[in-house]
Order: C-alpha cells, then sequence, then structure tokens
C-alpha cells in the first residue's frame, strides 16, 4: 500500500505504455476520484475498463460508496458526462444485481432514479423496473474459483 501512495504522490493516475492493439491506455495506479472520471468521461467510452471496474470495485469501495460517487459526478452541468453516469448504472443494474438485493441500498438507488435520472432519461426507467425482480430475489453470486478435486 505504502509503494501505491508514493507511485501516486504528485500524480492523480499512472498509465501501462499503450500497446499496438489498444484504443486506450490500462491504468496502472489512480485515485479513486481519478477512476470516477475515467469510468464516466465524456469522451472515453472504454467498455472494457468500466466491466472491469464494476467486476473488481467491490476490493476497494462498498455499492454505496460507488453510488454516491456516481451520484456526485451526475451532479456535472455537462450533458455527456451524465450520459455517462447513466450508462454505468444502466450496466451495473443489468450485471450486477446482486449488488442491489438490500431492499434500502435499493430503494435509495430508485430514489436517485426517480428523482434525478427519470426526466432527463427517462428509458433508464424501463431497465431499473425490468431488473427489478430480479434483484430482489436472494441471489448467490456464481463461484469464480472452481471447486476442490477430492484426494481420494
Amino acid at each position: 500500500m505504502e509503494n501505491k501512495k508514493k507511485m501516486l504522490k504528485g500524480q492523480d493516475i499512472i498509465y501501462f505504455p499503450l500497446k499496438e492493439n489498444q484504443c486506450f491506455p490500462s491504468i496502472k495506479a489512480a485515485t479513486m476520484e481519478k477512476l470516477i472520471i475515467r469510468l464516466t468521461h465524456p469522451t472515453i467510452s472504454d467498455i472494457d475498463f468500466r466491466d472491469t471496474f464494476l467486476i473488481t470495485y467491490h476490493a476497494y469501495l462498498t455499492s454505496s460508496e460507488l453510488f454516491e460517487h456516481l451520484c456526485k459526478r451526475y451532479t456535472s452541468e455537462d450533458q455527456k458526462i451524465k450520459f455517462r453516469v447513466v450508462s454505468v448504472l444502466k450496466t451495473w443494474v443489468e450485471k450486477g444485481q446482486y449488488d442491489f438485493k438490500d431492499v434500502k441500498f435499493r430503494a435509495k438507488v430508485q430514489d436517485f432514479i426517480t428523482n434525478e435520472i427519470k426526466e432527463e432519461f427517462p428509458s433508464f426507467m424501463i431497465t431499473f423496473e425490468k431488473n427489478k425482480n430480479i434483484s430482489r430475489q436472494n441471489l448467490i453470486p456464481p463461484s469464480v474459483v472452481p471447486p476442490k478435486k477430492s484426494l481420494k
């Protein structure tokens, strides 16, 4: 952890060198603020980054913390940033149903969508409502660890 702090001293984001077949450089280290900015950037639509971020964010954020970061970013005056935030939320709701099984958290998200997003992006409500029944189930995420083999 101390090495990462030293690596970021004076910088908010560090990239790996761009490879020949890459459109966007991969992030080596970044502050949370810069990760959220990259995730919702108005001109960079990096689907691989978005999907990777949504799969791994649990290692350093709770669902509530991520949601708060996205809400804060949504307050931007830039419509493109708002659209990117909605796009991330849409993907998160569609692919991360397990994250929304908590009734209080889901209600908080629904309030935000109803009060902030619905008017500007009405089609998002369809996505959220469509996934409502799925996310209320007592879902168990699929294991990423292969089952142990018997040594017998």
